[in-house]
């Protein structure tokens, strides 16, 4: 009975160890992440079209919002003519993967990390635009906090202050 214990705690040993060295020596990579990374990138164009998208209002927080800057550069002006035809579905695909990736970062998070959602989002136009027609992507910010809206005063308000 001692030898049956003996050998299985020390198969249990063994197999953690084995275990833990695995999971060490090796990378784990999202699948998803690699494809995104391995995303072929055509080549560069002598004149390039630059299109900059109107930003796109992304919570953060519960009291926080991040206006997101989207700027394309395109292969020509025949890529910006058919971006501006596809506009509504390039916006669309574009704020569900931000959303998506304000998501990811938590409800610590406070700012979105934007070298982490600039090739996600350079692949979501590729998909939407075609490969060939866009060359990059840039992404900024602006934090806006909504926690106190500002107080706008109408003229026919102040009127009636004064009258009285």
């Amino acid at each position: 009975m001692k030898l049956v214990i003996l050998l299985a705690v020390i198969l249990l040993v063994l197999g953690l160890g084995g275990g833990v060295a695995f999971v060490l020596l090796f990378d784990f990579v999202d699948k998803e992440e690699a494809k995104v990374e391995e995303a072929p990138q055509p080549p560069q164009p002598a004149s390039s079209e630059e299109l900059k998208l109107d930003p796109f209002i992304v919570p953060v927080t519960s009291s926080q919002h991040t206006a997101v800057k989207v700027e394309l550069v395109l292969m020509d002006k025949a890529a910006a003519a058919k971006v501006r035809a596809l506009m509504p579905k390039l916006r669309d695909a574009l704020l569900t993967e931000l959303y998506a990736q304000a998501d990811k970062g938590g409800r610590a998070a406070t700012v979105m990390d934007f070298a982490a959602v600039q090739p996600r989002l350079l692949a979501v136009a590729r998909k939407v635009i075609g490969e060939a027609e866009v060359v990059d992507i840039r992404v900024g910010d602006a934090t806006l906090d909504v926690a106190k809206p500002p107080v706008l005063k109408t003229p026919e308000k102040e009127k009636k202050k004064s009258s009285h």
